[in-house]
């Protein structure tokens, strides 16, 4: 918005708030959204492997530091 403004175009400034408004009012539902699939993942998939992974190694399974495993 403000770099439309300063090309000096109101109207596509005025635009780009309104799409600003448009994501603000639809992050909560992004949010649940993205809790609802994770949810779905982990019954649906995740909890195999963390089951797979306790059976198998028990608790000598040597943990990973999370930086690593995001990458």
């Amino acid at each position: 918005m403000h770099n439309w403004h300063a090309l000096g175009e109101p109207k596509k400034a005025a635009t780009s708030k309104k799409w600003f408004y448009a994501n603000l009012g639809l992050l909560p539902l992004q949010i649940w959204l993205g809790f609802l699939f994770l949810l779905v993942w982990y019954f649906s998939f995740g909890r195999k492997q963390s089951k797979y992974v306790k059976e198998k190694f028990g608790k000598s399974y040597p943990k990973k530091p999370w930086g690593k495993v995001i990458r």
